[in-house]
């Protein structure tokens, strides 16, 4: 809220990004929350004292992950590496540049005379607490990793506590195999453990607990399968140099000291290459591989926007308006910080409110004469309008049940009343964005996608008693509020913002093998299949929570297995035939996933767990299908949304492994029908199946952990200089590193004094002029670390944010420095260094190698004729600055 507020105001230049006003903002904020808190103490004493052992564990999983991350930056905190230094520098750049900006847009640090055209409000929440701490950009880059991190880990502690809360309030009382007696969840699990506690007395306890710890370890630790692959290779070929021992040998040559052949970095960084020409990050080499980009800093985020869906859900979406303000708050930071994750947000956020407004379904199944509200709590003796209960509530089933069969026509009438209110909610919300030149058409194709759902789920449920006009009123305006706050909200970062990556287009070259998907997907997919076939099987999934909420009208999805199950295995060969493996997988769970969502008596909870794992599992279809066009192949495509997949995935496994685990480990209930004395054990085949999955479970989750245990390690000593001393200065290593480049090598230093003496005496950010030496390479040093804007930084990534300007305009800018540099041409030179602005030229190590042609002397006297000043000559560099500027430039 203080970044955004700070943002917002010098985002309309009302007040500067600076630390005054974010003083003032946070005094404002305190005052407020302060008057607040006064007038509800009496609620926030209460929820205190009933939590406070909650509140506390959640403040010690911040600190702990914290304090993992903590120790991996302090191991390594260098800002680069000359063959694994990432995205780094373009962060660096940008949180420097961000950090300087008085008035946003934020100047471009690699782009002389633009503004950032990038998600990069990530930036602005890191550079508030930069300039709000004092804290150098260096030292603080490695502070904000492992506060995202935390985040991370907080966030995911409380989606799945909350969800596992809904799991564990009711337990059954009684099972025999997989019947259930006497069930509201219907999970095919017993009363009693070993130890003779009831199932309601540990889940109630603990099962919230551990699945909150297994939702981070899911979502922030645990790894692929891929490292089995690196380890695997590496024991197979130590073995063989030890004699062709093979990985067994390789295994006994490990245990006895020898190191495993593998390269350093290949540690973290090929179990996110497994599919080729992609790529597979996972959230634990994002935050150990350390660049502060957009999807790390989104992750945060990505988590709150699922607690707002399973807040939609679990609260009916009753949602109030200060619900739908924090919803677009978050969805708007979201666009803001990492685009790609709002699409796929709003859609979730807007599905949970489908799924909470139909939990309160009565208020669309009865009329507002109806005394049938609230769950029947109006059906009581405490009502003198119903006279005879007894008649009345015996079977409140035939209240709403509804045998008659559809009347096509009527639908059709009705559904045109909804269609012109669909257009006015469209035009209310596109109409002024046109006008001020910005279209959200993705916004209301997502809005009318979810519209569209939630008639086709409301037809599921009620049938013809479904009243379209009421539901496109009722949920349409919350969720066209929604979209419109989002934008509103985001203004100044919407309305600046522009991209040609707008449009998709069909993936047409390989797709992803069987093998890869397993490796990358693989536990998931045991967890998954495991929740969704235990709900399944029990009663196929028409007995869940079946006392708690709903009994409703026949609607024309019954019966409905009937047709889809031939229909399925009919897919399932036609699949296989065409060598679709992944979907022939794939397409099953999809389906036992729909089912669920679909069935009107499956506890809401559990529906929208399947809504989870069925947009995670569409995600990971999706990218075998269409890509983004002009993506590199489909690599960024794959990346994004895999990564999204995977904290659904996560979170959804997690709040369901309660469940799972309750399944799988308490014993069977049996009762014998003459004696009524109930025994506890199970059959030889269930204990084999039990025993089997903990096993393989086991084998899983340990294969997955080989990944942060080997990549933690590897990151702490893959270091620019090895062995160089631990701290959290992420620019140390220039002090004492060696770089070559185009055969030369250049001691850092020499750039590092320079660097320091520009952040010191140069005021405001006027242009200079560095080396531009290509992608990931030392050249554009200078911007990156003082965050100056510079003519020209990495091609691509420029030509990717200015994707609307003609790529041709990039490389004349990089020709244009070169010929600065190179020309004999005194006149050329300054009128070129005019034309881009530039105050300011840098001539160190660097400049000489990439340009060996180039005429330096050009500049020494370009100084002695009074076009230039020499502002800095020390230890081979020399910085210049245009005589007319000199005194705007240089303290």
């Amino acid at each position: 809220a203080l970044a955004w507020l700070t943002w917002t105001l010098a985002s309309y230049r009302a007040l500067p990004f600076e630390r005054t006003t974010m003083l003032v903002v946070l005094a404002m904020m305190l005052v407020g929350a302060a008057v607040i808190a006064w007038f509800q103490r009496a609620e926030l004493l209460a929820f205190l004292r009933a939590r406070w052992k909650l509140l506390v564990g959640i403040e010690l999983i911040y600190l702990a992950f914290f304090a993992l991350d903590l120790t991996i930056r302090y191991g390594n905190p260098d800002l680069w590496h000359q063959w694994f230094g990432g995205e780094k520098p373009m962060d660096f750049a940008y949180l420097n540049a961000v950090t300087k900006t008085t008035y946003f847009p934020a100047y471009n640090p690699w782009f002389e005379g633009g503004f950032i055209n990038y998600y990069y409000f990530g930036q602005v929440i890191s550079a508030t607490l930069v300039k709000l701490s004092g804290i150098v950009p260096e030292v603080a880059y490695n502070l904000l990793l492992p506060m995202f991190f935390a985040m991370t880990a907080s966030g995911a502690f409380g989606v799945a506590y909350n969800l596992a809360s809904q799991n564990s309030k009711t337990c059954p009382e009684h099972v025999e195999g997989f019947k259930i007696q006497n069930s509201t969840d219907g999970l095919g699990i017993s009363n009693f453990d070993d130890f003779g506690r009831t199932n309601s007395q540990i889940s109630n306890s603990l099962c919230p607990f551990l699945a909150g710890l297994l939702a981070v370890v899911l979502v922030l630790i645990i790894g692929n399968l891929g490292q089995v692959g690196v380890l695997f290779k590496g024991l197979t070929d130590l073995g063989q140099s030890h004699g062709g021992g093979g990985i067994g040998g390789g295994v006994f040559a490990w245990l006895g000291g020898s190191e495993i052949p593998v390269a350093i970095g290949n540690w973290y960084w090929t179990a996110t290459r497994v599919i080729p020409d992609t790529i597979n990050e996972i959230p634990f080499f994002t935050f150990v591989y350390a660049d502060l980009h957009a999807h790390l800093m989104s992750l945060p985020f990505a988590l709150a926007g699922l607690a707002i869906a399973a807040h939609a859900v679990l609260n009916r979406a009753q949602l109030k308006w200060y619900d739908l303000g924090i919803a677009a708050m978050v969805l708007g930071a979201l666009r803001a910080i990492n685009t790609w994750d709002y699409p796929t947000y709003l859609a979730l956020i807007g599905s949970a409110m489908v799924l909470g407004y139909f939990a309160n379904y009565r208020s669309l199944i009865t009329d507002d004469r109806s005394l049938l509200t609230d769950h029947w709590s109006l059906i009581t003796d405490h009502w003198s309008l119903i006279t005879d209960n007894s008649s009345l509530i015996t079977d409140h089933r035939s209240l709403i049940t509804d045998n008659s069969p559809f009347n096509w026509s009527e639908l059709i009438q009705r559904y045109l009343w909804f269609i012109v209110l669909a257009f006015v909610q469209v035009a209310v919300v596109v109409i002024p964005t046109n006008a001020a030149g910005v279209r959200i058409t993705l916004d209301m194709a997502i809005y009318i996608l979810v519209v569209l759902f939630a008639f086709a789920f409301g037809l599921a449920q009620f049938g013809l008693r479904l009243d379209p006009r009421r539901v496109g009123w009722d949920l349409g305006w919350r969720m066209i509020g929604l979209v419109a706050l989002s934008v509103v909200f985001y203004w100044p970062y919407i309305i600046n913002y522009g991209t040609a990556y707008t449009s998709v287009e069909l993936w047409k070259d390989d797709r992803t093998t069987l093998t890869d998907y397993l490796v990358v997907h693989g536990i998931f997919l045991f967890l998954t299949a495991t929740y969704l076939i235990i709900l399944a099987v029990n009663k196929s999934a028409r007995t869940l929570n079946a006392s708690s909420e709903t009994v409703a009208p026949r609607s024309f999805l019954d019966g409905w297995l009937v047709y889809v199950l031939p229909a399925l295995a009919v897919l399932e060969v036609g699949l296989v035939f065409l060598g679709l493996h992944v979907f022939a997988l794939v397409v099953p769970l999809v389906a036992i996933a729909a089912w669920i969502l679909f069935d009107r008596e499956t506890a809401t909870m559990h529906r929208f767990l399947a809504l989870l794992l069925l947009a995670a599992l569409l995600l990971t279809l999706m990218v075998e299908v269409v890509t983004l066009k002009g993506d590199i192949g489909r690599m960024n495509t794959v990346f994004k949304f895999y990564l999204q997949a995977w904290v659904f995935f996560a979170v959804a496994d997690a709040s369901g492994v309660a469940i799972v685990v309750r399944a799988l480990w308490f014993h069977d209930v049996k009762t014998d029908a003459v004696t009524g004395q109930t025994t506890v054990g199970d059959s030889p085949a269930l204990q084999t199946l039990k025993a089997a999955w903990w096993g393989l479970a086991a084998l899983l989750i340990f294969a997955g952990l080989l990944y942060p245990a080997f990549a933690g390690w590897a990151k702490v000593n893959d270091r620019f200089i090895m062995k160089s001393p631990a701290g959290l200065n992420g620019l140390d290593y220039l002090q004492e590193a060696i770089y070559n480049t185009h055969d030369r090598n250049i001691a850092l230093n020499q750039d590092y004094q320079a660097l320091q003496w520009l952040r010191e005496n140069i005021k405001g950010s006027p242009v200079i002029l560095e080396a531009n030496d290509g992608l990931y390479h030392w050249g554009n040093r200078v911007s990156i670390i003082t965050g100056l804007p510079t003519v020209i930084g990495w091609d691509w990534h420029t030509k990717q944010q200015y994707s609307l300007l003609p790529g041709e305009l990039i490389d004349q800018r990089i020709r244009d420095v070169r010929t600065i540099y190179e020309t004999s041409d005194p006149a050329e030179a300054l009128d070129r260094l005019r034309h881009y602005n530039v105050s300011l030229v840098y001539v160190g190590p660097l400049e000489h190698a990439v340009y060996p042609a180039a005429d330096f002397a050009k500049f020494d006297a370009m100084a002695a004729a009074g076009a230039l000043s020499k502002v800095y000559d020390k230890d081979g560099v020399k910085i210049y600055a245009l005589s007319e500027k000199v005194a705007q430039a240089v303290k």
